[in-house]
C-alpha cells in the first residue's frame, strides 16, 4: 500500500518539475496545496458505477405488463469489425498512397497491411468460434456489415452537414429538424457537391462519432453455460468484451402497447432529467421511456438509482453505495380482460370487409370507481423491434398508424351516441319535455339530415312507421335523425355546448399523473381534446367553459346528431356514459392505483332533474332490450339476465368520416357496473358492426367478476 503512495508521489513530482527523480529532495513543491490534492485523488483509488433498475408497471391485479432484466452479450469493437468495409479499407489505402515522402508512404502502407491483416485474424476468431454457439458466419458477417453500414451513414451525414450547407435539402431541414434528414436523402445531395468519389472516402473516414467507439453486441448469452464458454473464448482476446445490459421486457407481447408504452436509447430531451443527481443522471446507452405511454409519463419514478463501490490502489473496498430499483408503477388495467378484447378483434371478430379501415379502438371503464379496465386501441405494434421499424410505424402515410392510441389520443364524430346528451341539454333547458313528438314522416327533410330508415327503405319507411309517439324515449331507442336534428336547433347554442362541456366533451379528460419526486415534472398522457364548436379554442388545455368558442348557430342541426362540428374520444365518450350509469354524477376516471395522487376525485353533480333521467335511462334500455331498438338483435340473446345484469346502450354511425360506434353501460341489481365505447374505423352500421363487439366485452366483464351475480340453485330472478 504504502510503496504504490510513495511511487506515485515521485512520479508526480517528476512530471511537475520535468527533472529527473534523482532531485527530488531539492524540490519545495511538495508543500503546494494543489499536489497534496492531486496525491489524495490517486490514492484514493477507484470509482465503479453499476447499472440502474427500472422498475416495475403492473396491472390492477398485480400482474406484470413490465420488467428490467439483465442479459450478457458478446460485444465487439468497430475498430475491429471496421476492416471488413471495403470503404474503410479503401480510404486508409488512399491516405497512405497520398503520402509524398517515398520511405514515409512504404511505412504507412506496411502499416496498413499490417493492421488489416490483424483484424482478419480476430474477425476469423469470432467467426469460428461463433460458430459454437449455434451462431453461422453468414448471421454474423451481416450483423457486422449492418453496423458498419449505420456508423458509416452517420459520418457521411456529418460531411454533409458541413459541406451541403446551401443545398436545397439542408435549407429545407434547416435547424431542429436537421437530424431526420436520412443517409438516402443526404448521399445524391453529397455527391453532387463532391464528385471526386475517392475525396469523398477521405473525407468520411476522417470523421470520428462516439458511435466509432461504443462496442456493441454481437452475440447475446441467455445462459449461465453461455456466458461461461464465452468468457473461455474471448475474454482475453482484444477488441471483445462480455459485458450484462439491461432489457426491458412486457411479458404480454403487444397487449395495452401504446399505453404502457416502450423504452428506447436516452434522448436528448431526457439527458436533462436528472442532472442534479450523479447517480441518477443518464449515460449513453442507457434505455428511458419514449414519449406516449406509461414508461414515458412515469420515467421520474420508473428510472433507478446506479450503485457506486470506491476501492483503494490494492483493491480494497473503501465505500459502497447499494442500487435502488426504479419505483413500481401499478395501473388500474385488467390486462387479461385486456387481452381478451384484443384478441376478440384480432381473432374472433375479424374485421369485415365492407369497413374500409383497420383501426378500432375500445374502452372500459367501473362505473363506481371510475379505474380504467381496458384501453384498447388496434393495430398494434411489436415493442421488441418497435426501434427498428420506427420511421415506418410513425409514418402519417401508413394507414394503420399503429403507434397512435386511438382509445386516447385520436378523436372521431360521435355519431348517434351523443344523443342522449343532446337530450338531456334539450329536456333540462325545456326546450321539449318527455312526452312531446316530433314527427318523422316518410319523406325527404328539407334540410340535412334525413332519416336513416328513410334512406335505406329508398323513401318507403321512417321512424313514424314504428310508433306514432316519436318522443324523447323513442327516439333515442330508434336513434332519429329528424328527432334529434330539429331538437338541437331549439335549444340555444351556448346551452347546448355547455351541456356537452359538463359530459367532459371539448377538453381532455384529467387522467391525473402520480406524484413525481421533487424537481421533476409531471408528466401526462397524450391526449385529444375533440372539438364542440367551429373554431378550435386560443388557449390549450382547456379548463374551463369560457375558452369554449361559440357554435354557430347554422351548425346545431349536425351537432344534434353527432356530426358537424363535434369531435370526440372513446375515453370521452365512455366516461360519458359512466356519469348517466351514476345517475347524472360526474367522476374523473382513474389510471393509476400505485403511487396515489393526492389530487382529489371528487363526484360532481350535474343536477340533472329525476324525470330527465328516467327519460334517458329508459331510452337506452330501450335501444337493446326493445323490439325495433337499435341494438334489439344483437342483445336479444345475451344471456345477461341469468346474471342479473341489465344493458343499456346507444349505436351510431358517421359519414365523412366512416365510423360505426357502440356505447353505453351494463349494471347489476347491487349498482355495480361498467361503461364501454367501442368505435370501428370505416364501419357503416353501429348496430351490425360495433355493437356485437359491445355485447362480447360486456360478457368478459361478467365472466371476469366486475358485474354480475350468477344465480344459484333454488334464487328466483
Amino acid at each position: 500500500m504504502y510503496s504504490k503512495r510513495i511511487k506515485i508521489l515521485v512520479t508526480l513530482i517528476c512530471l511537475m518539475t520535468a527533472v529527473p527523480a534523482v532531485r527530488l529532495v531539492q524540490l519545495q513543491l511538495i508543500h503546494h496545496p494543489a499536489v497534496f490534492e492531486r496525491i489524495d485523488d490517486l490514492t484514493k483509488g477507484s470509482r465503479h458505477q453499476m447499472q440502474t433498475l427500472r422498475g416495475q408497471i403492473l396491472d390492477r391485479h398485480g400482474r406484470v405488463l413490465a420488467y428490467e432484466e439483465a442479459v450478457f452479450r458478446l460485444y465487439v469493437s468497430y475498430d475491429l469489425t471496421q476492416h471488413v468495409d471495403s470503404r474503410v479499407t479503401t480510404a486508409n489505402d488512399l491516405k497512405a498512397v497520398r503520402k509524398k515522402d517515398p520511405e514515409a508512404r512504404r511505412a504507412a502502407l506496411e502499416a496498413v497491411d499490417k493492421q488489416q491483416s490483424s483484424r482478419e485474424n480476430d474477425l476469423r476468431l469470432l467467426l469460428d468460434r461463433c460458430q459454437h454457439f449455434g451462431i453461422s458466419q453468414a448471421t454474423i458477417l451481416g450483423v457486422i456489415r449492418r453496423k458498419n453500414d449505420a456508423i458509416w451513414d452517420l459520418r457521411m451525414l456529418q460531411v454533409w452537414k458541413t459541406r451541403c450547407r446551401g443545398s436545397e435539402l439542408y435549407e429545407r431541414y434547416r435547424g431542429d429538424r436537421i437530424g431526420s434528414v436520412k443517409a438516402s436523402q443526404a448521399r445524391p445531395d453529397l455527391e453532387a457537391a463532391i464528385e471526386d468519389a475517392n475525396r469523398r472516402l477521405l473525407l468520411i473516414n476522417d470523421v470520428d462519432i462516439t458511435e466509432m467507439h461504443d462496442p456493441w453486441p454481437v452475440l447475446d448469452l441467455p445462459t449461465d453455460h453461455d456466458v461461461l464458454a464465452a468468457q473461455l473464448e474471448f475474454l482475453e482476446i482484444e477488441h471483445f468484451a462480455i459485458a450484462p445490459e439491461a432489457l426491458r421486457r412486457y411479458p404480454y407481447g403487444q397487449a395495452a402497447a401504446q399505453t404502457i408504452g416502450w423504452v428506447g436509447p436516452v434522448t436528448k430531451e431526457n439527458m436533462k432529467l436528472f442532472k442534479k443527481d450523479p447517480l441518477r443522471e443518464y449515460r449513453v446507452g442507457d434505455l428511458c421511456g419514449r414519449f406516449g405511454g406509461i414508461e414515458y409519463v412515469a420515467e421520474p419514478l420508473l428510472r433507478g438509482r446506479r450503485g457506486e463501490e470506491r476501492r483503494d490502489l490494492d483493491g480494497n473496498v473503501l465505500e459502497q453505495t447499494e442500487p435502488q430499483m426504479g419505483q413500481d408503477v401499478q395501473l388500474t388495467l385488467d390486462i387479461e380482460l385486456q387481452r381478451d378484447i384484443e384478441n376478440l378483434i384480432l381473432f374472433k371478430h375479424p374485421h369485415d370487409l365492407h369497413c374500409r379501415d383497420t383501426g378500432k379502438a375500445v374502452v372500459v371503464l367501473d362505473i363506481e370507481s371510475g379505474d380504467l379496465l381496458a384501453l384498447v386501441s388496434l393495430p398494434t405494434f411489436d415493442r421488441t423491434t418497435v426501434r427498428k421499424n420506427y420511421d415506418w410505424l410513425q409514418d402519417p402515410s401508413n394507414s394503420g398508424t399503429p403507434l397512435l392510441n386511438r382509445a386516447l389520443n385520436k378523436h372521431y364524430p360521435p355519431g348517434s351516441v351523443a344523443k342522449p346528451l343532446i337530450c338531456v341539454a334539450g329536456l333540462e333547458t325545456q326546450a321539449i319535455t318527455p312526452d312531446e313528438t316530433i314527427g318523422c314522416p316518410p319523406r325527404a327533410a328539407p334540410m340535412l339530415p334525413n332519416c336513416w330508415i328513410f334512406n335505406q327503405s329508398n323513401g318507403q319507411n321512417c321512424h313514424d312507421f314504428y310508433w306514432t309517439n316519436n318522443n324523447a324515449r323513442n327516439a333515442l331507442k330508434g336513434s332519429c335523425n329528424i328527432y334529434f336534428s330539429h331538437l338541437a336547433e331549439r335549444i340555444e347554442a351556448r346551452a347546448l355546448q355547455e351541456w356537452l362541456f359538463k359530459f367532459g366533451y371539448g377538453r381532455q379528460v384529467p387522467l391525473f399523473p402520480p406524484t413525481v419526486p421533487a424537481g421533476q415534472q409531471r408528466r401526462s398522457l397524450r391526449q385529444a381534446a375533440g372539438r364542440i364548436s367551429g373554431q378550435r379554442p386560443k388557449n390549450q388545455p382547456v379548463t374551463s367553459f369560457d375558452q369554449i368558442p361559440l357554435l354557430e348557430k347554422g351548425h346545431r342541426r349536425l351537432v344534434g346528431i353527432g356530426q358537424g362540428e363535434c369531435f370526440v374520444t372513446p375515453l370521452q365518450v365512455a366516461n360519458s356514459m359512466a356519469t348517466l350509469a351514476r345517475d347524472g354524477r360526474a367522476l374523473t376516471p382513474r389510471l393509476f392505483l400505485m403511487p396515489v395522487d393526492p389530487s382529489p376525485r371528487k363526484e360532481v353533480d350535474l343536477q340533472i332533474s329525476e324525470g330527465t333521467l328516467l327519460t334517458i335511462l329508459e331510452g337506452l334500455d330501450a335501444v337493446v332490450n326493445e323490439t325495433h331498438g337499435t341494438a334489439y338483435e344483437t342483445f336479444q340473446e345475451s344471456g345477461f339476465a341469468a346474471d342479473r345484469v341489465r344493458a343499456y346502450g346507444k349505436t351510431g354511425s358517421t359519414e365523412g368520416p366512416a365510423n360505426a360506434w357502440f356505447a353505453g353501460f351494463a349494471k347489476d341489481d347491487s349498482g355495480r357496473g361498467i361503461a364501454l365505447a367501442v368505435v370501428v374505423e370505416g364501419g357503416q352500421s353501429g348496430s351490425r358492426d360495433a355493437a356485437p363487439l359491445g355485447r362480447k366485452i360486456m360478457r368478459f366483464c361478467i365472466n371476469r367478476g366486475y358485474v354480475g351475480h350468477q344465480i344459484r340453485s333454488g334464487d328466483s330472478l
